[in-house]
């Protein structure tokens, strides 16, 4: 038995499972289909009986290397495009099967359909809930034209950095989402303030100190978000305890708050802003360098040095 999937994109390619008959092994094929191959299993939707000796499509090669001498071929259909197939085979010619066994198949290459139909919607939702993500950071930074693309800047370097500390994938996702929305409370500061070149009263200056709270006020309702909330509320503590809003110190830090600290950093310095001119690059790190053990993690600054070096 195999299962071939076809590239969504391409149609034609795809890779072949090849089991060994006894569930422990199996060995994987890369396969092209032929236009006119594509076009006779979408002419048998339901079920495709071939024999070895009746010149096998090229997408059963490797099946026909192992002996097998007869094929069913059950096409999986989804959103009328052929998406991929189920190959049954027997090394004996003639074998007698009943209707019942051709029901069972096509029941078992439907529930695979089914299960591959799925697979995609989870994927098309992923794919929109990140889209959907970056469409808002870039609405959030749209506020101030100072901020342009400032959310992306961050949250890549923040995966860098992330990737070097070497967390885990669903770890570097809540980083992702973090990094993406971390300037949400900008969509309740008044923008004369968020471009004010003066310097801020201590009213305004205020309000800015409490734009994480207000960030993280946004977001309460979304329970799906509950883990990104600390890096909102956490990404202005400082590691020695001197940040706010509540003054949280070392390993109290959310590390995804402690990872952004640095990377936020970094990009305002190397940008524009409406009171200064960006700095260089290698000034900014060493900026940072002088932050360690103060403002930010120093193991993270560590690896966020180690991370700037890989480019």
């Amino acid at each position: 038995m195999s299962v071939t999937l076809l590239d969504f994109n391409t149609n034609i390619t795809g890779q072949t499972y090849i089991g060994n008959g006894k569930g422990k092994e199996k060995t994987i094929e890369a396969i092209v289909l032929k236009p006119e191959e594509m076009q006779i299993l979408s002419d048998h939707p339901e079920s495709l009986f071939v024999e070895s000796g009746m010149a096998a499509p090229n997408y059963l090669t490797p099946m026909v290397r192992s002996g097998i001498k007869e094929f069913l071929v059950l096409p999986i259909i989804l959103k009328q495009r052929l998406s991929g197939f189920i190959t049954l085979g027997w090394y004996l010619k003639s074998t007698i099967h009943t209707q019942e066994d051709f029901d069972r198949a096509r029941q078992l290459a439907d529930q695979m359909g089914v299960a591959l139909s799925n697979a995609s919607l989870i994927k098309e939702l992923h794919e929109l809930n990140w889209g959907v993500l970056a469409a808002l950071a870039r609405a959030i930074d749209a506020r101030s034209h100072w901020t342009a693309g400032h959310s992306e800047r961050v949250t890549k370097l923040d995966l860098k950095i992330g990737q070097v500390l070497g967390l885990t994938q669903e770890e570097m996702d809540v980083i992702h989402r973090g990094g993406l929305l971390h300037d949400i409370w900008k969509l309740g500061i008044p923008g004369n303030i968020l471009d004010k070149t003066e310097t801020l009263s201590k009213e305004e200056a205020q309000l800015m100190r409490e734009h994480v709270r207000l960030g993280a006020r946004i977001l309460e309702p979304i329970a799906a978000y509950a883990e990104v909330i600390p890096i909102v509320l956490q990404h202005h503590e400082y590691f020695n305890g001197e940040g706010y809003p509540d003054g949280l110190a070392g390993e109290a830090i959310n590390i995804g708050a402690r990872i952004f600290a640095v990377a936020d950093s970094f990009d305002a310095l190397t940008s524009d802003r409406p009171y200064r001119h960006a700095l260089d690059s290698l000034y900014a790190i060493e900026t940072i360098k002088q932050g360690a053990g103060s403002r930010y993690d120093p193991n993270v600054v560590q690896f966020f040095w180690r991370s700037w070096r890989r480019k």
